[in-house]
């Protein structure tokens, strides 16, 4: 998948999870709905890609394009700060 689109318009919060029904994915996915408003405001899009054989990881990934942080869960009182600063 090409994050090409969103370079220089989004900064994306991209999910590797086995499975949709993971329970890591769908605790990620409850928190990101609940402040959705927040993540909106800092332009952070949420992309999701399913791999069975990886273990769940997230990326925040900046307008440039480049991993600024990985994640083992969703942290979002830290990436905003990281992109506050």
């Amino acid at each position: 998948m090409s994050y090409e689109k969103y370079k220089w318009k989004a900064r994306l919060l991209v999910i590797h999870t086995p499975n949709y029904k993971n329970k890591d994915y769908l605790l990620t996915k409850n928190i990101y709905q609940k402040n959705i408003k927040d993540f909106h405001k800092r332009f952070i899009k949420l992309v999701t890609k399913v791999k069975k054989d990886k273990e769940f990881k997230i990326f925040l990934i900046g307008f440039d394009g480049e991993v600024k942080k990985k994640f083992k869960k969703l942290e979002y009182k830290k990436i905003f700060s990281i992109i506050d600063k």
